[in-house]
């Protein structure tokens, strides 16, 4: 019989409750990123108004990072942005022989310049190198590919079928992406599909938008489960997402790591 989503594994305590679909307004503003000093220690947390306005789609999402891409790496680093390297030890902690297949195939959805392909490196998984990045903006993904750990770069858009074949990857992980996601209910079969029996999905996503059930993120992760699909390996307890951004509307928020295996 299969365990509910609920079961706590490797200390991630699990909390998982559902409330009715609450949706925002978002506006959109120029890109706008200037320093603003609130700490004596390390670089200046950096301003970037326009992450809280917006849109939370995937042209919303196309737009920001094409303007935010130059400056992306420096503003989330003065941030003390912890979420590449915590998604980067689940996936050690639960899938450790990742690290030990060098041919083994990572899918970086959502990579943006590769700050999370950089983390995955430092782990060691499938050899340090060798992974897909997918992302919806070009101007991140031409930095990511100049750092040197993707092996291939897809342009695309969650939101649509990934075009990439079927047991492709080992492991699949999402880090800082979800929220720009309006409907699931494509997306999580896809990332099923893409990857290998036993294959691990590690992702984040805001708690708020978790426990609401936005986009139908936990109803469809569920139906899955019950089909068998794939099954609930940890929900982690919330945590820290942009702890030194200035703005309190962002630095307040806190995310899950999440992580389901393909049966």
């Amino acid at each position: 019989m299969k365990i509910p989503c609920w079961k706590e594994t490797v200390n991630f305590a699990v909390s998982v409750t559902r409330k009715n679909l609450q949706r925002k307004a978002f506006v959109t503003s120029p890109f706008r990123c200037f320093s603003s000093k609130t700490h004596d220690n390390g670089p200046d947390p950096i301003s970037v108004p326009q992450l809280s306005t917006a849109p939370k789609s995937p042209e919303g999402a196309e737009a920001l990072y094409d303007d935010w891409s130059d400056y992306y790496d420096k503003s989330l680093k003065s941030w003390d942005y912890p979420a590449p390297t915590r998604v980067a030890q689940v996936l050690k902690t639960l899938y450790p022989e990742i690290c030990e297949q060098v041919d083994a195939k990572v899918l970086d959805l959502g990579c943006g310049t590769g700050m999370s392909g950089e983390a995955l490196a430092e782990i060691g998984a499938a050899g340090g190198c060798g992974y897909t990045g997918f992302d919806i903006s070009q101007k991140s993904l031409d930095l990511a590919n100049a750092k040197g750990m993707y092996d291939t770069i897809i342009k695309g858009n969650l939101e649509r079928a990934l075009p990439v074949e079927s047991n492709s990857f080992s492991a699949v992980i999402s880090v800082g992406v979800l929220s720009y996601v309006r409907s699931f209910e494509l997306l999580f079969p896809e990332i099923c599909r893409v990857m290998k029996p036993k294959g691990l999905f590690v992702f984040t996503h805001r708690t708020e938008l978790w426990r609401d059930d936005v986009g139908g993120c936990f109803s469809q992760a569920e139906k899955l489960t019950l089909s068998q699909g794939w099954e609930c390996v940890s929900i982690g307890e919330p945590e820290p997402y942009m702890p030194l951004n200035p703005d309190v509307n962002e630095s307040s928020k806190t995310i899950r790591i999440l992580a389901y295996r393909k049966n």
